[in-house]
C-alpha cells in the first residue's frame, strides 16, 4: 500500500508539473495574442483615420472641380457671345478679298 501510495503521489506531481507547463505556454500565448490584439486595433484606427482624410480630400476635389466647370462653362458663354458679337459685326468688304474678282461672303 505504500508503494501505491508513492507511485500515486509520483504521478500526481508529474500530472501537475505537466499541466503547470501548460499552463505557462498558455499565459504566454494570451501575452502574445493580447499584444497582437493591440497592434491590430491600433492598425484598424489609423486605417479609419486615413480613409476620413482621403474621404475629406476626395469632397474638396469634386466641389473644386464643380466650381471649376461652372467657371468653364461661363469663359464658354462669354467666348459665344463675342464670337456671336464679333461676326455680326464684320461686313463684307471688297478690299479683304486677295482677287478682287471673288466676293466675301
Amino acid at each position: 500500500m505504500g508503494i501505491n501510495v508513492a507511485v500515486g503521489s509520483a504521478t500526481v506531481v508529474n500530472q501537475i508539473k505537466e499541466v503547470s507547463g501548460k499552463a505557462h505556454n498558455q499565459g504566454e500565448l494570451s501575452t502574445v495574442v493580447f499584444s497582437n490584439s493591440q497592434v491590430a486595433t491600433a492598425t484598424l484606427g489609423t486605417i479609419t483615420d486615413n480613409t476620413q482624410k482621403i474621404s475629406a480630400s476626395t469632397s474638396e476635389s469634386l466641389n473644386s472641380a464643380k466650381e471649376a466647370l461652372v467657371e468653364l462653362r461661363s469663359v464658354n458663354s462669354s467666348m459665344e457671345t463675342m464670337l456671336s458679337q464679333s461676326i455680326a459685326m464684320i461686313k463684307p468688304s471688297k478690299q479683304w478679298a486677295i482677287n478682287p474678282e471673288i466676293s466675301v461672303r
